[in-house]
This record gives C-alpha cells, structure tokens and sequence, in this order.
C-alpha cells in the first residue's frame, strides 16, 4: 500500500509549479541534450525513464493536451513546450479544473507525463 497523503497540508503555488517543471522535465531534457552525443557512441544507446504512477494521461482531462502528449510520431520539443506554457497559464488564472488538467500534484503530474511523452520522441 502506498503512503496516505494529507492533501490539505500541500500547497501549490506558481513558483513551486514553474520549479517542478524546470525540475522534473526541463532538468532531464538539459540533461539529454548533453549526454545524447555519448549515447551516440553506443552500439545499444538506451535512455531508461523510471516514472511514477502519477504521470498517467488519465488524470489529465482535456483531449488538446492528451493528443499532443500521447501522439508520439508528431511531437516536437516545441508543441511539449506550449502546452508546458499554457498550464503555467491556466495554474496562475487558477483554470486548472475548469481545463481539464489535474488539480492534486498538478505540476508534478504534468511534469512527469512531459517527460514520458518526450522519452518517446527521443
């Protein structure tokens, strides 16, 4: 069984969600920018992206944000980064719900289901 979370006690405000992005996608994606020329090297380069439950597409609602994230032949840095944008948008109009994106752990979960989409299109 997992840890029971007091969900009252967590706070999300703009800062934290902009550095969970920053952390969580933006971080490994620097990251991969930098290391990629090694993998390269390889005969068998492999990038291992170990996730955690709450990036699952369900817990994000809206179908705009679902299809780009989930349509891996068509994705680009570029359209990961504008939806990236427009919830950093919509957490600061405080729209999450009314968007269709998740509202516990929000940045945390849209982080994570970035970085599985883009470890798709790598």
């Amino acid at each position: 069984a997992g840890a029971r979370i007091d969900r009252s006690t967590l706070i999300q405000n703009y800062e934290l969600a902009e550095e969970s992005l920053q952390t969580n996608y933006y971080g490994a994606r620097r990251m991969v920018e930098t290391l990629i020329f090694v993998l390269q090297l390889s005969s068998s380069p492999r990038i291992v992206n170990i996730s955690s439950s709450m990036e699952k597409l369900e817990s994000i609602q809206n179908k705009w944000i679902e299809g780009i994230l989930c349509d891996a032949e068509n994705l680009i840095e570029e359209k990961m980064d504008e939806v990236l944008k427009v919830f950093l948008k919509d957490f600061t109009e405080g729209s999450l719900a009314s968007k269709g994106w998740p509202t516990f752990l929000s940045a945390y979960t849209v982080s994570k289901a970035a970085m599985n989409a883009y470890t798709r299109i790598l």
